[in-house]
Order: structure tokens, then sequence, then C-alpha cells
């Protein structure tokens, strides 16, 4: 269930006129960009779904 929407209204130029452009973004967009770029962050998922994929691949349910 998207919580808060934030919307953001772009001008992009293009052949001499203004084009509008919205963008929504919810607070798991916001969450997600946050950690997209920690190394420390991306070690803990890496780890996280390998031992998930091996759970699966050895035939166990994993989440």
């Amino acid at each position: 269930m998207i919580e808060k929407i934030q919307l953001l209204n772009m001008s992009i130029k293009n052949k001499n006129r203004m084009m509008k452009k919205i963008v929504v973004v919810t607070d798991d967009d916001r969450n997600g960009a946050i950690n997209s770029t920690r190394p420390d962050a991306a070690n803990g998922v890496d780890e996280y779904l390998l031992n998930v994929a091996r759970k699966r691949r050895s035939g166990e349910v994993a989440i």
C-alpha cells in the first residue's frame, strides 16, 4: 500500500516548448535509493540473497 506519494513536477525543454513530467516516489522507493549507494548495506543484502538462493537450490522454502 502506498502510504505517501510525493509528486515532483519537472520541466523538460523539447523543441521550443515546455513539457511536464510527473515522477511518483513512494517511501519504499526512497528507502531503496538511500541504500543503493552504500557498499556496506549492499554486502548485507548480497549475503542475504545468496543464502536464500542456496536454500532454494537445496529444496527449502526461503523468503
